[in-house]
C-alpha cells in the first residue's frame, strides 16, 4: 500500500539499495539488484505483517504503530534533551574538592532542572525505542518461526527421577541470536539503558554517550568511518612498527645514554625499562627528547651520539611514522571522495536497468527523468517480481511463467540491457521516414522520367511539322 511504501524505514532501505549496488559493469549491478531485492521484498513482507498485527492488537498495537510513523520525532527528540543536559554539563560543572567529584555549581540545576530533563529524555527515549524494540521481536519471531525439523519441542534434561530442567527450545534460542545480531535492536537497547542509568544513579554526564546519535546522523563521520575500516589492516601495521620502533629507541636510550634525556616536563624519572617504554609512547610520539635533564655534562647543544640519536628519533618516529599514518588515512579520504564523486555521477546519469547514458537518452530517447521514472523504474521491476511470486501458478500467463523462472535463476538477461524501447521507437521512426523519404524520391524519378518523355515526344511532333529545330539546345540529352 501507499502508506508502507512511504514509510520512513522503506525510503530508507530504497536509498541503501540505490547507495550500495555494484556499479562495476551492467551484469554485476543487475545481479547486486537481485540480492538487494530480496532483502527489500522481505523487509516489505515484514513490514506489512507488522502492521496488520497492530492493527489487530487493538489500541496497543495502534499506539506502536503511531509511534513508529512518528518515530523520526521521537528521535530528534532524545537528541535534543541529551544535547541540553550536555551542555547544561559543561557550563555548570564543576569539581568539589570537599565531595571529591564533580558537582553542579548551582544545586537547584542537578536536583531540579538536570533531574527532569533526564527523567524527560527516558520517557521519549522509551516511546523512541519502544517500536524497534517491538519491530525487532516480530522479525525475529517470525525468522524463528520458520519449519524446521524438531525446532518446536521443548528439550528437558533429567537429572533424577522427579526432577527435570527444561532447556530453551530452537525457536527461543534462534530468537535470541536474532535480537543479539540486530544492530538496531542493540544500539537501542543500549540508549535505553544509559537513559535509565542516568536518571536511577543521578550521573547525567553518562549522557554524553546519548549525543554519539549525533555524528551517526551526518554522512560524513560515515565516509570517516568507512575510510578507517577500509584501511584498518593498514593502520594496525603501522601500529605495530611503530611500537617496535620506539621499543628500539628506548633499549637504546635506557642502555647507552643512562636516562640522561626526557620529554618536556617528563624528566628521565624511569627506573624501568617498561617505565621508560611507557613514557616514550605517552611523551616520544609528539616531541623529540629533550638532554636537559639528569646529564651534568649538557652546555645547551647536544653532540656526538646524542646528536645522531635525537637526529634519528625525530626524523624517524615523529616525522616518518605520523607522516605514514597521516597518509594513509588521507589517501582513503581521496579514494573514498573519488569512488563517492563516481557513484553520484552514476546514479544521476545512468539508468540503472538498461545502463544508458543521459545523453543518448535525452538526444534520441524520451528524457533521462521519464525514461526512469515510468519506463525503466526499477521499484516496478521489483513490484514485478512481487507479483510474478506470490500469483497463483496456475493463473500465470506465458510471460510471466518465463519471468518467474529467471527471477528463480536470478537471470540478469529479463532486464533489457543496452537497450530502450524509447530508443528502438526512435529508431524505428528514423527508419520509417526514411523509407518514405526514399518512396518519395522514387515517385519524383518515376514522374520526371514520363514528363521527360512527354516533352521528347513533343519535340518529335515538331521537329515533323518543320516548325522546330530536333534537338533542346547544345549539351541536352533527354534521361
Amino acid at each position: 500500500n501507499t502508506r508502507l511504501w512511504r514509510h520512513a524505514d522503506v525510503r530508507a532501505l530504497r536509498d541503501r539499495i540505490v547507495l550500495s549496488a555494484r556499479r562495476d559493469n551492467d551484469e554485476e549491478r543487475l545481479k547486486s539488484f537481485y540480492h538487494l531485492g530480496d532483502e527489500f521484498v522481505d523487509f516489505l513482507d515484514y513490514q506489512n505483517r507488522l502492521h496488520e498485527w497492530a492493527h489487530a492488537a487493538g489500541r496497543a498495537g495502534r499506539f506502536i504503530l503511531l509511534l513508529m510513523d512518528h518515530r523520526r520525532v521521537t528521535r530528534n527528540g532524545t537528541l535534543c534533551l541529551s544535547l541540553a543536559a550536555n551542555v547544561l554539563a559543561i557550563l555548570y560543572y564543576r569539581f568539589d574538592p570537599e565531595a571529591g567529584e564533580p558537582r553542579m555549581s548551582d544545586p537547584y540545576l542537578e536536583t531540579t532542572v538536570l533531574f527532569w530533563i533526564s527523567l524527560v529524555h527516558l520517557i521519549v527515549a522509551t516511546l523512541a525505542c519502544v517500536p524497534t524494540f517491538a519491530a525487532s521481536v516480530s522479525a525475529a519471531a517470525s525468522k524463528a518461526r520458520r519449519p524446521r525439523a524438531g525446532r518446536d519441542r521443548v528439550l528437558t534434561l533429567r537429572l533424577t527421577s522427579g526432577l527435570h530442567v527444561v532447556l530453551p527450545s530452537h525457536w527461543t534460542l534462534d530468537l535470541l541470536t536474532d535480537l543479539a545480531t540486530d544492530a538496531r535492536f542493540m544500539w537501542d537497547g543500549l540508549y535505553l539503558a544509559i537513559a535509565a542509568f542516568a536518571v536511577a544513579t543521578q550521573e547525567y554526564l553518562i549522557l554524553a554517550f546519548a549525543v554519539l546519535e549525533l555524528p551517526a546522523r551526518m554522512r560524513t563521520c560515515h565516509y570517516v568511518a568507512t575510510a578507517l575500516v577500509q584501511n584498518i589492516g593498514q593502520l594496525v601495521a603501522v601500529l605495530v612498527m611503530t611500537l617496535v620502533t620506539v621499543l628500539l629507541f628506548t633499549i637504546v636510550g635506557f642502555r647507552v645514554f643512562n636516562n640522561k634525556y626526557g620529554f618536556e616536563n617528563e624528566g628521565p624519572a624511569c627506573e624501568t625499562l617498561l617505565e621508560c617504554y611507557a613514557l616514550h609512547l605517552d611523551y616520544g610520539l609528539r616531541i623529540a627528547p629533550i638532554w636537559a635533564f639528569g646529564d651534568p655534562e649538557y652546555t645547551g647543544a647536544v653532540t656526538g651520539w646524542g646528536f645522531l640519536f635525537n637526529v634519528a628519533y625525530y626524523v624517524i618516529v615523529i616525522l616518518i611514522v605520523t607522516a605514514i599514518v597521516s597518509g594513509i588515512i588521507i589517501d582513503s579520504f581521496s579514494e573514498l571522495r573519488s569512488t563517492n564523486a563516481s557513484l553520484d555521477n552514476d546514479i544521476k546519469n545512468t539508468c540503472f536497468i538498461c545502463g544508458l547514458h543521459r545523453d543518448e537518452l535525452e538526444l534520441h530517447g524520451s528524457g533521462f527523468h521519464k525514461h526512469i521514472s515510468t519506463e525503466h523504474n526499477m521499484w516496478h521491476y521489483i513490484l514485478f517480481f512481487i507479483h510474478v511470486t506470490n500469483k497463483d501458478p496456475t493463473l500465470l500467463n506465458g510471460q510471466e511463467v518465463y519471468a518467474l523462472e529467471k527471477v528463480r535463476a536470478k537471470d540478469v538477461h529479463i532486464f533489457p540491457m543496452r537497450r530502450a524501447r524509447c530508443l528502438e521507437k526512435s529508431q524505428n521512426e528514423v527508419r520509417e521516414q526514411g523509407e518514405k523519404l526514399e518512396a518519395k524520391v522514387d515517385e519524383l524519378e518515376r514522374l520526371l522520367r514520363a514528363l521527360s518523355a512527354r516533352v521528347d515526344a513533343s519535340w518529335q511532333l515538331l521537329a515533323a511539322a518543320g516548325g522546330a529545330p530536333t534537338s533542346r539546345g547544345r549539351g541536352w540529352r533527354p534521361t
